[in-house]
């Protein structure tokens, strides 16, 4: 996989499990850490896993039902809602 899932507090963490079902429903291979505690973590293990791109979800996108999509390479983003993940996911070079 080359996309990781990286989730700041519990609201995001909670969300967080349905966004990776999701994902893994629509074969796009996710990593995540959910026992992580804090940003740096989870970072550092997109890191060693190779990650192209990170998926961040704090407490405003579980509440506002979306994600920023981040590029490891070029750190440009893009916000998009829960429902156009995996279709956006799957169009990526990676």
């Amino acid at each position: 996989p080359k996309v990781y899932f990286v989730q700041l507090g519990n609201r995001a963490k909670l969300q967080g499990l349905a966004v990776v079902d999701l994902l893994r429903q629509a074969h796009v291979p996710v990593m995540q850490s959910f026992d992580a505690k804090g940003l740096a973590p989870q970072l550092e293990s997109a890191r060693a896993g190779g990650a192209s791109h990170l998926l961040i979800m704090g407490q405003r996108e579980a509440l506002d039902g979306t994600i920023i999509v981040r590029s490891a390479a070029t750190s440009a983003q893009i916000i998009l809602g829960l429902d156009a993940l995996p279709r956006f996911l799957k169009t990526l070079k990676m």
